[in-house]
């Protein structure tokens, strides 16, 4: 399958993107612009101010990690901000929504997430309020703030970094995996609501990428998943696809695919294919 047909296997990308934005050769201009990223320290959010970087764009580094957003600044080509900031922190973020106003930033790109492999009973209320908080909670509240000043300007975007996951019920990751289909149908909606104001928002939903993510938070990947992305093979496919104004992109043809038919399979089919792939990031945990 080509690039192209991985781009478009979801029909609803067509279907709800509005018309203006799927001009062939109008792209969004992401040079001089000023974009904020979370969860920029490693991983997608590294890769991501890489790509927006080299594209002109000045990038606000968001993470708890000052040093390696240091690190990351010095590499990257254009202009950047470093701005530490603990997402989960209460008063972080009402300080962090002040800046991001007062910047009148161009763009917000929602990367930071966490997630819990093991049977949902098992894992703690703390770490699930804490799951819940960061993929759900922080972006809702980081898009609420910026989107009326950039309707007021009359342009701007918001793009949400999603998962295949979301597509799905995801066995052995409840939580993470319920969080990420919030994240796909809130994006879907604003996409709608948004039509007409100059602004547009997008998602990217990777499969299985090679990052810290598994490590951080437990996950025997090895064990579950035969096929890893680059996390810079999803940055790329994400800045495409904030280029091009889609709502949807599913980052590699497979998981494209995969995607596909768990919009298509009768829902039986869904929970035992789910639980067949996923049941390698329970063992030997419980």
């Amino acid at each position: 399958m080509s690039q192209g047909s991985a781009d478009c296997v979801l029909g609803r990308h067509r279907e709800l993107t509005p018309r203006r934005e799927c001009i062939i050769g109008i792209a969004m201009e992401l040079a001089n612009q000023t974009i904020a990223l979370t969860g920029a320290s490693s991983g997608i959010g590294a890769a991501l101010a890489r790509e927006l970087s080299e594209r002109g764009a000045r990038v606000i580094l968001i993470a708890r990690r000052r040093d390696r957003m240091e690190a990351l600044a010095r590499e990257l080509p254009s202009e950047c901000d470093v701005w530490p900031s603990d997402l989960l922190d209460r008063e972080a973020q009402r300080e962090l929504i002040e800046r991001l106003v007062e910047r009148e930033v161009d763009g917000l790109v929602n990367n930071a997430g966490i997630g819990a492999a093991g049977h949902f009973w098992t894992h703690e209320p703390d770490r699930i309020d804490r799951i819940v908080e960061l993929n759900i909670g922080v972006l809702v509240r980081l898009t609420r703030a910026v989107l009326p000043g950039m309707i007021e300007r009359g342009g701007g975007f918001v793009f949400n970094v999603g998962s295949v996951a979301g597509f799905q019920g995801t066995p052995y990751m409840a939580t993470y995996g319920a969080t990420k289909s919030f994240v796909l149908d809130f994006t879907e909606a604003l996409a709608v609501e948004l039509v007409g104001t100059g602004v547009t928002t997008g998602v990217i939903c990777p499969g299985s990428t090679r990052t810290e993510f598994f490590e951080t938070n437990g996950v025997a990947a090895e064990k579950a998943y035969k096929v890893f992305e680059s996390a810079e093979q999803v940055a790329r496919n994400a800045v495409r696809a904030i280029e091009g104004r889609r709502v949807i992109r599913v980052s590699g043809w497979m998981n494209a695919v995969v995607a596909h038919a768990s919009r298509c399979a009768p829902s039986v089919l869904r929970r035992w294919v789910a639980g067949r792939i996923m049941r390698g990031l329970n063992e030997g945990r419980d």
